[in-house]
């Protein structure tokens, strides 16, 4: 980990929030000195242009053999042309972009360092999950905010094609989702597909992160949501949701429009949302493949762990991930197992889809391993107390 900015603040902030995190996570992390001995560089650039031919050199080596994930991190747009020229080519992190206080910027910092570890994955995904007459302006306006800091996000009225099967979209995405932002609003518990998506969502323990609307958990005003009663479904989603991923919205982070639909959240409302995803994606996916894990260790209990993700028996090699693989994943995977026959698992809603079927196909084709896609039976939905959808 390397700050050429001279900003030891920012650089100790971040190393703090980093360990905080990989200890929640229980992942091992060691901060070196050399770039020849790092498995991620962060490089804080500073206000001058960067002009060192040895280290240029290492950096340029560790990125040729993409053994090193290098994250530039600059103060604002244009600086990085200020970077060495071993990391220019690389998309780097604007600091002014990633949030207005420091705790959310270095919580943004600290999520891209934790996309780069073990399973690695350079763009993190929500699925978005809401109803549309109480909170379509809101779910639009939050995809755009994640869109701006690099994350893939499924929104029902952008992200499914004409003429395709909603359910089965829904699905798809859902299997290869890090977490999913429910948006709570007073109405949201008479939604049959929020219902659907909460029950698919608790099946393979993908998290949720709740904004959950003032209406809902202030007892004082649930009864009175103009002129709506808030149903009693709702106060079961809001239940529902962990206590340490709830962002509680209160009365002045909503700017009320003509309409539900037309509602928007303050600035500040939204980085709250954003700032809660930043700091619970890597823990969701842990709990998420430490599931997985056990779940093949109980196919086979001769299976022991050799690193994170990966079990080993004398004649096989297993990997489990978190979310689908793509097929870049698989066939890098392929290369370091170095001829051993891996089998790789991952949690498929409906390992029927045509495209599931495709990627199963193209890693026993090419790589000649096995891509297990395991069945995902979603949990019982009575606790939402919910009888008609609506």
């Amino acid at each position: 980990m390397v700050c050429d900015a001279g900003d030891s603040a920012t650089l100790e902030a971040v190393r703090a929030h980093l360990q905080m995190r990989c200890e929640e996570i229980r992942l091992g992390l060691e901060f070196v000195e050399r770039v020849a001995d790092a498995d991620v560089l962060i490089w804080f650039q500073g206000n001058r242009p960067t002009y060192n031919p040895v280290l240029n050199q290492h950096l340029a080596q560790g990125m040729r053999t993409e053994e090193v994930t290098v994250i530039p991190v600059v103060q604002r747009a244009g600086d990085d042309r200020k970077l060495p020229s071993a990391i220019q080519p690389s998309n780097a992190l604007v600091l002014e972009r990633l949030g207005r206080t420091p705790a959310a910027r270095h919580a943004a910092i600290v999520d891209r360092i934790l996309m780069a570890q073990v399973p690695k994955r350079v763009v993190g995904r929500v699925f978005l999950s809401y109803k549309r007459d109480d909170a379509t302006a809101i779910a639009q306006q939050l995809c755009w905010a994640f869109q701006v800091q690099r994350y893939h996000v499924f929104l029902d009225e952008w992200s499914v094609g004409f003429g395709t099967k909603f359910q089965r979209e829904i699905e798809w995405h859902m299997s290869d989702t890090d977490l999913v932002v429910l948006l709570v609003s007073p109405q949201s518990g008479l939604s049959h597909w929020i219902l659907t998506e909460v029950g698919l969502a608790s099946g393979p323990h993908i998290g949720v992160v709740g904004a959950i609307w003032p209406e809902v958990h202030e007892p004082r005003r649930r009864w009175t949501w103009r002129r709506h009663a808030v149903p009693e479904q709702t106060t079961g989603l809001a239940n529902a949701v962990s206590d340490d991923l709830k962002v509680l919205l209160a009365q002045q982070d909503i700017e009320r429009g003509g309409t539900r639909r037309e509602d928007r959240l303050t600035d500040d409302a939204v980085e709250r949302i954003i700032h809660t995803v930043f700091a619970n994606r890597a823990r969701a996916q842990r709990v998420r493949l430490e599931s997985l894990i056990d779940d093949v260790h109980r196919r086979d209990e001769t299976l022991h762990h050799d690193q994170p993700g990966v079990l080993v028996s004398k004649t096989a090699r297993h990997r489990v991930f978190p979310f689908r693989p793509s097929p870049a994943m698989l066939h890098h995977d392929h290369r370091r197992a170095s001829g051993v026959h891996t089998s790789w698992y991952y949690q498929e809603i409906w390992p029927g889809d045509p495209r599931a079927e495709a990627l199963q196909w193209l890693a026993s084709s090419v790589t000649e391993g096995d891509l297990v896609p395991l069945d995902v039976v979603p949990d019982d939905l009575a606790w939402l107390n919910h009888e008609e959808p609506v």
